[in-house]
């Protein structure tokens, strides 16, 4: 009998909505006639889907953590992710939530609610992106802009799977500070003027001081050769000599 009622878009979803509650309660009610279970899924599956600016955004941002990712992803329960990535192993599906999905006070509709949940039931790790937290994070100097972004994503990725992960890309380079340690004591043992590592893994080293050759001696300045009197002042002189003789006789 159901097969041969006129169902609308707008009920065809319902009713797929009603068979993703029963798989997710366990329910004992009766399933959905087979070809009814079909046209609802099928329904429920074609709805259109409108990727965001922000949303992209949030992609570009995966791509600056080095991170895959695929846009709308349709699941076999007819639901579409916003966008899914991998984050420590652990496959993420993140919900890049507009004003749409919010009331007045913030609250999630409950529409979005139910999705969450759903997504949650059939095996799906969540990562909601509110738009009010995505917009905090402008800034006028895009770099900035991005690194904020990531820093941002990174922290609800860790948080969403409970681990810690480290992540690197074109945007954003986490550095492994131990890792650059080990190669700067490798480097140090290789030089010739220092010696050992200390077992506790602080490098120790013995500076040898370069041997250098001894200043050299200030040379004496030699002295300065008498200057000869020109042969005109010679003659002058022995002029007023003889003039001054003279006199006294």
């Amino acid at each position: 009998m159901c097969d041969r009622v006129e169902w609308n878009d707008k009920q065809l979803n319902q009713l797929h909505q009603w068979s993703l509650w029963r798989a997710e309660t366990g329910c004992e009610w009766p399933p959905l006639p087979p070809q009814l279970e079909r046209r609802s899924r099928a329904a429920f599956a074609s709805a259109q889907v409108h990727p965001s600016r922000m949303q992209r955004h949030v992609c570009y941002a995966l791509g600056s953590l080095g991170l895959p990712s695929q846009e709308e992803v349709r699941i076999p329960e007819g639901y579409s992710i916003d966008v899914a990535t991998e984050w420590g192993g652990v496959r993420v599906g993140i919900e890049v939530d507009g004003p749409s999905h919010f009331r007045t006070d913030r609250r999630p509709t409950g529409s979005t609610v139910l999705k969450r949940r759903q997504l949650r039931h059939f095996g799906w790790t969540l990562l909601s992106v509110p738009y009010w937290e995505w917009e905090a994070l402008r800034d006028e100097d895009r770099f900035i802009q991005r690194q904020m972004q990531c820093a941002y994503l990174a922290e609800a990725l860790d948080e969403a799977t409970g681990t810690r992960t480290t992540a690197s890309g074109d945007g954003w380079v986490a550095i492994d500070c131990t890792s650059l340690l080990d190669e700067a004591t490798a480097e140090l043992e290789d030089l010739p003027s220092f010696q050992g590592v200390a077992p506790s893994g602080t490098a120790t080293a013995r500076l040898e001081p370069p041997e250098l050759d001894p200043p050299p001696e200030p040379a004496t300045a030699a002295p300065e050769p008498a200057t000869a009197a020109p042969e005109e002042d010679a003659e002058e002189e022995e002029g007023g000599r003889g003039a001054a003789e003279e006199g006294e006789l």
